[in-house]
């Protein structure tokens, strides 16, 4: 079966009838089961944008006009269509009911937000620069500023925070200053929050392995510990020992006991490359992946402070080849496994 599923409402022609045009073409639309956004029947939908479900893949949809061809909503439903200055520079755009409307689409978990704009100069074959300008601005508001946000509060953490307690403070910790990191690349690529659960994973191990590396110069250089405390009382050692040119046995036992609590973290990340539906993103995520299960092997076997626990550029080489044949060979045959949903999804 062909045909339309949704219609944007929101142009220049839309009051040419007046509200009853608009409303009666909206209702005959309704009565043939096709979508629409633009107009507004009540208040409370000038804040809300049309969620569209297809094949399981949710899409939010925003409906806005520069203009109405000199009609005007009337005095009493001022906000009937969805207009906005959409030729004029950013400043002179007022954004507050398109944010609502961006807000709606994040509360009712999207995967995909589109804006669909009637706008532009008449015979005007190219955008104006300040049409250009808009389209940045609207772009932006897309993307929620959790993540940002997120890694200011790691940044706090860096600089009040010299010790962790124990394992759970240290994912605390990635929580806010590596995590965000991965889910903002994925809303970038428009990606389900449902993959957020392997990112997290990744990211957190990711910044382990970091933290593991670089134990013994973050506290020459830092006096800062992420080896959680716990963990060394555990095999008695002290935080001293990381000062020195090479581990000794106990705190050899605890980095590699560090290391394998890390390479959990990989295998709950191993289908991340295959949930993300982006064929670029889903090859970097496995040559990462790739990356990091060496890493972690190395962080397992070896004294970070006296050895290297660093990839060499051959090694670099090799294993971003084979992450990338991999991914592309489990693309290839239909590999699409799933992640349990994260915490703050």
């Amino acid at each position: 079966r062909f045909g339309f599923r949704f219609l944007a409402m929101a142009c220049n022609h839309t009051l040419d009838f007046g509200i009853a045009g608009a409303e009666s073409t909206r209702a005959a639309l309704a009565s043939r089961g096709i979508a629409t956004h633009g107009t507004n029947p009540t208040e409370s939908d000038e804040t809300r944008a049309c969620i569209l479900d297809v094949n399981g893949i949710r899409i939010g949809v925003l409906s806005w006009t520069f203009g109405l061809n000199g009609h005007r909503s009337p005095e009493s439903r001022p906000g009937f269509v969805n207009r906005a200055a959409l030729n004029a520079e950013p400043n002179d755009v007022d954004f507050r009911r398109i944010d609502a409307q961006l807000a709606d689409c994040r509360e009712r978990d999207v995967d995909f937000t589109i804006a669909q704009l009637h706008w532009g100069m008449e015979y005007e074959m190219f955008p104006r620069p300040s049409q250009v300008r808009v389209a940045h601005a609207l772009a932006e508001r897309g993307m929620p500023p959790r993540h940002a946000l997120d890694l200011l509060t790691a940044f706090r953490m860096d600089v009040t925070k010299l010790r962790y307690e124990n394992w759970d403070e240290l994912i605390h910790y990635c929580r806010y200053s590596a995590m965000p990191v991965g889910r903002f690349v994925l809303d970038v690529h428009g990606e389900s929050t449902a993959t957020w659960a392997a990112n997290d994973a990744l990211c957190a191990g990711l910044q382990i392995n970091n933290h593991l590396q670089d134990c013994g110069k973050d506290y020459r250089s830092l006096n800062r510990v992420y080896v959680p405390l716990d963990a060394l009382a555990a095999v008695g050692a002290s935080v001293e020992e990381l000062g020195k040119d090479r581990a000794s046995a106990p705190l050899r036992q605890c980095l590699h006991g560090l290391a394998v609590r890390t390479e959990a973290l990989f295998n709950e990340s191993k289908s991340f490359s295959a949930e993300v539906k982006d064929f670029r993103l889903g090859l970097e995520i496995s040559v990462i992946q790739s990356f990091a299960e060496r890493i972690v092997r190395l962080l397992k076997e070896r004294d970070p402070l006296s050895e290297r626990v660093h990839l060499s550029p051959l090694e670099l080489l090799a294993r971003s080849v084979g992450g990338i044949a991999g991914e592309v060979m489990h693309r290839t045959v239909g590999r699409r496994p799933t992640s349990k949903r994260a915490a703050g999804a």
